[in-house]
């Protein structure tokens, strides 16, 4: 089915906010929605720019395909190479991507560097074998994964986001997200289809040559990430061309968990080419 067949046929997930002269397309990773960036879009209206952000294939309010096949890396970049050729935009983007979001923006520039003015890589999925422990059991056997988040209840799901997000501190453990953030993470997962647990197999870091990466590039991390090995960004850092690199203490959604710290940084990052 075409793009162009889907806009008609099914509601595609997205917002838009600011009319500022420089868009900022955020992209989110698996299994979220455009709300990932709801801590940040504000930050950019306030900053000038026009942040856009979709629903990825699969996720949020978009398409769903029934076939589990259709979810691969390059249907997911197809979509959202598409989706940007919709917009029509007429100057340079700064392009943010989180974990499989991250994959997609990479590849994304590589392919269109007249079109990315900056690079934004948040704890960036860069091939399967980055995914650590017992995550990476289940994502190798993705149609038992899907089957467990298709039919895992609500309260479920959110113990499991929270388990995932605890954080260990002096005196004890508590969520590194707030009981917000918590509750929409849970309900994203609910909401995408199952089947989003098969893309990460399809990410290779053979589709992908960092040393072409021409634009300036921020790379955030999480040190205490849980889910991609922290090794494989120190190595994108010695590959990229122009990166600038931030190590902060937060697992894998950093912009959720430590959303002021890492909107700084990325503001900064932002004034810094501007200039």
């Amino acid at each position: 089915m075409s793009f162009q067949a889907i806009a008609l046929r099914e509601k595609i997930g997205q917002a838009m906010a600011g009319n500022g002269p420089i868009t900022a397309v955020l992209v989110h990773g698996i299994p979220a929605s455009w709300h990932d960036w709801d801590l940040l879009m504000p930050k950019l209206v306030q900053a000038g720019y026009h942040p856009a952000a979709l629903d990825l294939l699969g996720h949020g309010n978009s398409y769903k395909p029934s076939n589990p096949d259709s979810y691969t890396a390059d249907a997911a970049y197809e979509f959202l190479q598409k989706w940007l050729n919709s917009l029509e935009l007429r100057t340079p983007i700064v392009l943010v991507g989180h974990s499989f979001g991250g994959h997609l923006s990479i590849r994304y520039a590589l392919n269109n560097p007249q079109k990315v003015q900056a690079l934004i890589l948040i704890d960036p999925l860069l091939s399967f074998d980055q995914i650590s422990g017992f995550l990476c059991f289940l994502l190798a056997r993705p149609a038992l994964t899907a089957a467990l988040l298709e039919l895992s209840p609500l309260v479920l799901v959110r113990l499991f986001v929270w388990l995932g997000s605890l954080k260990i501190e002096k005196f004890g453990v508590r969520s590194a997200l707030s009981h917000e953030e918590l509750i929409k993470m849970a309900l994203d997962y609910k909401r995408c289809s199952s089947n989003v647990v098969y893309y990460p197999r399809s990410v290779s870091e053979k589709l992908v040559n960092y040393h072409d990466v021409n634009m300036p590039t921020l790379l955030i991390w999480g040190k205490e990430d849980p889910v991609l090995s922290v090794a494989w960004f120190k190595k994108l850092c010695r590959e990229l061309p122009k990166v600038t690199f931030r190590e902060i203490n937060a697992g894998h959604y950093p912009h959720r968990s430590n959303s002021d710290e890492v909107n700084a940084i990325i503001l900064e990052f932002l004034r810094s080419i501007s200039t």
